[in-house]
């Protein structure tokens, strides 16, 4: 994992430790995402899918608290 660090942004655990990350990135002024799912198998692959929507909220209320406080 330290290897992958070194060339990509990774995090994993808890959906709030994950939306906390993202969080920082949109605060950053990230505005796109792109999710490389850590599974092997389609019914793993879906459930890690489902898990990343339901951060979608989440993401898009740290992307409006960005905005309104200016980026910052």
């Amino acid at each position: 994992m330290q290897e992958l660090e070194r060339i990509q942004a990774v995090v994993a655990g808890s959906a709030d430790h994950v939306l906390e990350h993202l969080g920082r990135y949109v605060a950053a002024g990230v505005r796109h995402v792109v999710v490389r799912l850590a599974a092997l198998d389609l019914n793993s692959q879906r459930d890690q899918l489902e898990r990343i929507a339901d951060l979608i909220p989440g993401v898009r209320a740290a992307t409006d608290h960005a905005f309104m406080s200016g980026g910052s």
